[in-house]
This record gives C-alpha cells, sequence and structure tokens, in this order.
C-alpha cells in the first residue's frame, strides 16, 4: 500500500499557509492519481486535518478518530484542551465542518462519553455520507485503547469498508477492553465524575495491574488508597511501581515516607538513598537524605549531600534549615 504521511511540527491544527500547498502536491503525485481508493486518515488533530483537506485531494474515504473540527475559540468556545498552543495560532481555516465534502465518505470514531470530543464531533454537518461510529470508555486516545486491547488492526480495517456494522464494532471492543490499562483509566475518570467511589478505586487498581510502569496510574492509586487507609496496599504497589518503572524515584519516594512516618529509620534511609540516586532525583530528595543521614549520625555523607541540594536549590527554606543543622555555609 502506497502513502503519503503529513507529520506536523508544531501543534498548529493546519492553520498555515503551507497547508494549500501539500495539498496540490499531495493531489499532484501520479501513484495518488492512479489509486484505485484513495483515503485520507488521521487522529485528533490529524483527524482534524482529515476533515480539513480530505476533499480537496480528492480522496473517496476519510477515517478521523476523535477530530477537532475546530480549536478557535469563535467556533468552539467550549474547547479548553490546548489553549496555550492555540493562542499562537492565526488562522485561516478555523472550521472543518466548512471544508467537508460531499464527494468523501467519512468515518468519524469517538468515545461518546468524553464530553469534549462529543462536542467536537457535533460540530459537523449531517450529512448521509458522514457515518459516526461510537467506543464508549475508549477516551481520546482511542487508537491506544484498540492497540492495548489488540484489536487495532482489525477495527481499522472494518473501518476502511464503506459501512461496517457500528455494533459488530462496539461488540468487538467490549468483548476486548478488559486487556487494555487506558479503557480502565477512562472508566476511573467517568466513574469519578458520577460519583462511584468504588468503582473509581477499582477501576485505578485494573489500570495500574496493566500498566505497573505508569507513573499516572501508581500516584492516582496512592491517593485513592491513602484515603482508604490502605498503607500495605500503598507500600505493596510502590515495590512494584520500582521494579517496572523506568523511572523509580516516585516509588522510592512512597517508600521512604511510609517507612519513615512508621519509625524504621533503616528502610526510610535506603528507599532515600535509592531516590537521590535517580536521574530524575529532586533537590527535596538530596536533602531527605541528609537528614536521614544526620540523623544516624553519618555527618560527613550528610554535609556532602546536604551540599549538592543547597547547590541546586539555594533558596529552599527546608534545605537551609538541614545545612544549618551541619553547619553548612548558607
Amino acid at each position: 500500500m502506497n502513502g503519503v504521511y503529513i507529520v506536523a511540527k508544531w501543534p498548529h491544527w493546519w492553520q498555515t499557509p503551507e497547508l494549500e500547498e501539500v495539498e496540490q502536491l499531495v493531489g499532484g503525485l501520479e501513484f495518488f492519481k492512479r489509486s484505485r481508493r484513495r483515503i485520507a486518515y488521521g487522529a485528533s488533530m490529524g483527524g482534524c486535518g482529515v476533515l480539513l483537506s480530505a476533499g480537496v485531494v480528492k480522496c473517496d474515504q476519510a477515517l478521523a478518530v476523535a477530530p477537532q473540527v475546530s480549536v478557535s475559540k469563535a467556533i468552539v468556545p467550549f474547547e479548553n484542551r490546548w489553549d496555550e498552543d492555540v493562542a499562537a495560532i492565526r488562522f485561516t481555516r478555523e472550521n472543518a465542518a466548512l471544508h467537508v465534502s460531499n464527494d468523501v465518505i467519512y468515518n468519524v470514531v469517538y468515545d461518546p462519553l468524553d464530553a469534549l470530543d462529543t462536542l467536537q464531533v457535533e460540530q459537523l454537518p449531517m450529512l448521509d455520507n458522514i457515518h459516526l461510529y461510537k467506543f464508549p470508555f475508549a477516551g481520546h486516545l482511542i487508537l491506544e485503547f484498540l492497540l492495548q486491547a489488540g484489536i487495532l488492526g482489525a477495527t481499522v480495517e472494518s473501518l476502511l469498508l464503506e459501512c461496517p456494522d457500528p455494533k459488530a464494532l462496539r461488540n468487538r471492543a467490549r468483548e476486548n477492553r478488559r486487556k487494555s490499562a487506558y479503557y480502565y483509566e477512562v472508566l476511573g475518570r467517568v466513574a469519578a465524575r458520577r460519583g462511584h467511589k468504588r468503582l473509581v478505586v477499582s477501576a485505578t487498581r485494573k489500570w495500574f495491574e496493566l500498566a505497573p510502569d505508569s507513573r499516572h496510574a501508581f500516584s492516582g492509586l496512592c491517593k485513592l488508597l491513602a484515603a482508604e487507609g490502605l498503607e500495605d496496599e500503598i507500600v505493596a504497589a510502590a515495590g512494584r511501581f520500582v521494579a517496572n518503572a523506568a523511572d523509580p524515584a516516585p516509588g522510592y519516594r512512597v517508600l521512604r515516607d511510609r517507612a519513615y512516618r512508621g519509625k524504621d529509620i533503616d528502610k526510610a534511609l535506603i528507599a532515600a538513598r535509592s531516590s537521590a540516586e535517580c536521574a530524575s532525583a529532586t533537590p527535596d530528595d538530596k536533602r531527605w537524605l541528609a537528614m536521614l543521614l544526620n540523623r544516624v549520625g553519618r555527618i560527613d555523607d550528610a554535609r556532602s549531600w546536604a551540599e549538592q541540594a543547597l547547590k541546586e536549590a539555594p533558596a529552599d527554606p527546608k534545605i537551609q534549615q538541614i545545612a544549618r543543622e551541619l553547619a553548612l555555609e548558607l
């Protein structure tokens, strides 16, 4: 299969003077003009590009996954996910709904439980050639959900048919979604909005079970477990995170804090040293280690770590305090 891949250098939602030139270039490619089927495909900002350009380059079909119809406040005042990026944009085609073509079959995929994505899709005109496919609990990152569920290839293949069966697509997603960590992340968010506290906890547990290297899953689970007073489970989760994460520092911090609260200075010291030696160590990690080393009488080692912390964050009052305790010059 031949393809042309268009990559944005920054988040501009295709509001650039080069877009027209790119469209002419793609539409003029010989292999593209000779192709039996021409398909445009994109997700999120790429989905916006699909809506803007599929008709211009004379595609037969378009697949837009969780697309933005616009990010202009004049068109979608509710959209606030990328305000900082959008502030730098000078709009040229601010409403993709005005650029959909009657000659293209559009398959639009989104999660109806994602409020902003749903509002975006609702900006599209009600045309017979625009087909909507709903994947509940797939979130904004639908492709990641499908990949983790092991059905990305099969689903995209089905969506590239002109009229795939929406019910069959949803059933396949439902049957496989429990393989996806992202599904449980989204489920937890939806449950939180609806006030289902038990479901939030169980979904976050499953999210971390499937993605034990995820910092967001780990921190979210720790907060929920702390609210329930489940300290042993927090320590177990921290141990699992440390064993799996590329950056284990957050897990070591949790182990350090729990051991210190439990007055187990030896365990706290081991975890503090581990966090301080991580590549992502903060000045506060080094302060903690200096404080604990001072507590057990290892003054020279404590001074060394306190000096590092003071050098990196000289205005931090807690670091200044340990520096004074160790008679360091501020």
